[in-house]
């Protein structure tokens, strides 16, 4: 069994952050999940028109990110 087959650690019933990072699987879960959001905050040229929406557009540029320079690793 390598480290990437071992069960993740619980924390009081739940996974880390690190935990969902370390695996392909995890990081994919968390950029399916940043993907998600409110679509009609975005003008028709993908522009954020509130604030909530300039945060998700940023949250999902920092986890594409993330996940490039994770699996360069």
């Amino acid at each position: 069994m390598t480290a990437d087959d071992a069960p993740p650690t619980l924390h009081h019933d739940r996974l880390s952050a690190e935990d969902l990072l370390v695996s392909p699987r995890g990081r994919s879960l968390v950029f399916g999940l940043a993907l998600n959001g409110r679509d009609d905050e975005f003008d028709e040229e993908g522009e954020p028109l509130t604030d909530r929406a300039r945060a998700l557009s940023e949250a999902r540029h920092d986890v594409f990110i993330a996940g490039f320079l994770a699996d360069k690793e």
